[in-house]
């Protein structure tokens, strides 16, 4: 059986186990609270959120299960054993953002923007996507395989940045709260918030191309005159916040006062900065000059619309 099949059979068997009487106060201040977070959210960008997906896997009841985790405890003997496997791995799973990294035959490799996490998945799940574009779903392993599960929606690539600078500093409110907290733990407990944001990203950025016909990113490029000490520098320094490593390449998040204010790629050749404003850019050239000194060279400045990159 596929996975959309086993999706829909599991989902059926909860939502009717969710029609019982002792739930109908809960679930109507869950619509409730739904659609009051949805309120503002108008306009013509897709919607990612749908209630039902929302409240069996993700609204958490008075005694601090959810819907889908409730239905477990009590039915699960009646699952066949394929069921049962799914249902487990899809009730501690957690709505992402999935970047399309690389297409190989037969197989596909993603990767978290949040955590980070790579996976593999069949290249036939991704087969209408193309290099850099994002998926927001859930993953899960079964049958010694990823998979992707719940699949609300592909999201063009461009819409990276903005969604980052929108979310991450709601993760830094949780961090502080949150000692031991992590991406993981924070999806999991914020997809409706995590939904809104990317609806709301993307209804700006289609505002903004009525406007002006694109979404753009400010960029500026430096030649680097010592890639090592400026690697260590960055490293060390409280604002600049290591998002990965790959191939020589350091992809670096800048934060003020825990906002996030650029992005910095540093290249053993070149140090780029970008931002999502002219004024942003400015600001953060400045900083960087500053703090780098005679250990980079200024090349250029440009703008770079969104469907370029």
């Amino acid at each position: 059986m596929n996975i959309k099949e086993l999706e829909n059979q599991i989902e059926e068997k909860v939502l009717e186990f969710a029609l019982q009487p002792r739930f109908e106060k809960e679930i109507q201040k869950a619509r409730e609270y739904f659609y009051r977070e949805k309120s503002d959210i108008v306009g013509s960008a897709e919607m990612y959120a749908d209630f039902n997906s929302w409240l069996i896997y993700d609204y958490i009841l008075e005694n601090g299960k959810t819907i889908f985790k409730e239905y477990l405890d009590i039915h699960q003997n009646r699952l066949t054993q394929e069921q049962r496997a799914f249902a487990l791995e899809k009730c501690s799973s957690y709505l992402s953002i999935y970047e399309l990294k690389e297409v190989h035959p037969g197989q596909a490799l993603l990767q978290d923007i949040f955590t980070k996490d790579k996976i593999r998945i069949q290249s036939a799940e991704i087969n209408v996507m193309e290099i850099g574009d994002l998926i927001l779903a859930r993953s899960i392993y079964l049958n010694e395989q990823d998979q992707l599960t719940d699949v609300k929606g592909i999201i063009p690539g461009f819409f990276k940045n903005a969604i980052e600078k929108s979310l991450i500093p709601k993760y830094e409110e949780y961090k502080h709260k949150e000692r031991y907290g992590n991406w993981n733990h924070f999806l999991k407990q914020n997809s409706l918030l995590l939904m809104n944001h990317i609806e709301i990203v993307m209804r700006l950025v289609e505002e903004e191309k009525e406007d002006d016909g694109q979404y753009d990113v400010w960029q500026s490029v430096y030649f680097v005159k010592d890639f090592q000490r400026i690697r260590e520098i960055l490293l060390k320094h409280s604002e600049f916040k290591l998002d990965f490593e790959e191939n020589e390449t350091l992809y670096f998040k800048w934060y003020e006062k825990d906002s996030l204010s650029a992005e910095i790629v540093l290249k053993p050749k070149f140090l780029e900065i970008e931002c999502i404003s002219e004024e942003d850019r400015e600001k953060a050239k400045k900083n960087m000059e500053y703090l780098l000194g005679n250990l980079v060279k200024y090349y250029k400045d440009e703008i770079i619309g969104f469907y370029d990159i």
